[in-house]
Formats: structure tokens, sequence, C-alpha cells
């Protein structure tokens, strides 16, 4: 076998092993991703009161309530049961906390005007250009009323 048979063999073989590893690495950091989201949204759900239905009204005060786990703030749950998805939602805007978490961009959920953000990587909202009109969102604030 000649050196440039040897020497793309070689190569192939490093590119293919590479890429393996970049797939399962990527793999086994979703999955980490849905059980981290999974345990907070847990943590969350035992301390919140009973679940009220929300009316969005104008406050002058737009600060949600936050509660803290594990050293997080969150201002509550994101659900989107046609994907059946439950997601703790960050009390505030931090791009280094996307990739684990929905952050709270701005706004309130008693003002109408609530902004969340997130990452739509192959990850927790990786669904996110299949959202139709007609999909149902629920937040529920740290204070058990739910907005629909």
């Amino acid at each position: 076998m000649s050196r440039v048979r040897k020497a793309s063999l070689i190569v192939g073989i490093f590119l293919i092993t590479a890429a393996l590893a970049v797939f399962l690495i990527t793999e086994v950091g979703i999955r980490y991703r849905y059980k981290t989201a999974a345990y907070y949204v847990d943590s969350l759900v035992s301390v919140m009161p009973e679940l009220t239905d929300g009316i969005p009204e104008k406050r002058s005060d737009e600060n949600m309530a936050t509660y803290e786990v594990d050293g997080l703030n969150f201002a509550g749950i994101i659900e989107m049961p046609d994907y059946t998805l439950k997601l703790p939602v960050y009390g505030e805007w931090d791009t280094a906390k996307l990739r684990a978490f929905t952050c709270l961009f701005s706004g309130s959920a008693n003002n109408s005007d609530l902004i969340l953000g997130s990452t739509s990587d192959k990850d927790l909202f990786d669904f996110v250009k299949q959202i139709s009109v007609d999909d149902r969102i629920v937040f529920t604030d740290m204070t058990g009323v739910q907005f629909t």
C-alpha cells in the first residue's frame, strides 16, 4: 500500500471517529438538558401553591415572583402540551443560560407583554419552526397563576 493511501486511510478513520464522537457528545448533552429541565420543573411544581387561571391586567410593577433552586432564580414554567414539553423559565435574561433554560427577556405575564427566549438548536426548543397559531402555550408563574 502506498504512503498516500495509508495517509488517506488514517485521515479517513480519524474523521469518522471525530464525527462519531461529536454526535455522541451532542446526544448526551441533549439528554442531560432534558433531565435537568425535568428536575427543575419538578422542584418548582412542588413549591407552587394551588394553580389558578390568570387574567392579564396592567400593573405598574412588572416584577415577577421568582423562586431559587440550587442558587438559580426561576420565574415559572412554560408548558406546550402539543409538544409534551414543560420547561423551567429562568428569572432573568442570561445568554449563558440559554442552552439550558428558557429565559425571561422582558415583561410580565400579568401585563400580557411577557417575552421569553431560548435557542432553537437541536435541543429543548428544536420544534420552534413548527409552532402554529393554534398551539396552546401555558405559562405558570411562581404564585401558581396560569396564563394561556
